[in-house]
């Protein structure tokens, strides 16, 4: 198996990675983006290192994987907002509640 095709296999791999993380993330649940990032920086330096020639025929691939972590992003961005306008909803009923809330009187007698 050529370089080209490994990293191929691997451009599949991570862009798999991808899509599990944004279906994660459009679930509510929370995801660890370091082991991602850190394959993405491996996979660029092992793409470096390829003859150009080579490397064009992974631009397709790479421009999906460019897509698939827009995706990425906008869903974690989504998610963002969502998060944040729940958050004010919280602080402006904590809010109400204290300033409605009877105060606790202790009886001295």
């Amino acid at each position: 198996m050529t370089q080209t095709e490994t990293l191929s296999r691997e451009l599949t791999g991570i862009s798999a990675i991808i899509v599990a993380a944004r279906g994660m993330v459009n679930d509510g649940k929370a995801v660890n983006l370091q082991p991602l990032e850190a394959e993405m920086r491996r996979l660029c330096a092992s793409i470096e290192c390829v003859p150009r020639d080579d490397a064009r025929t992974l631009e397709p691939r790479l421009l999906s994987l460019i897509d698939e972590l827009d995706k990425l992003f906008s869903a974690i961005a989504s998610k963002r907002a969502v998060l944040k306008d729940q958050l004010s909803d919280l602080s402006l009923r904590d809010r109400a509640v204290s300033a409605y809330a009877a105060p606790l009187v202790k009886n001295s007698r």
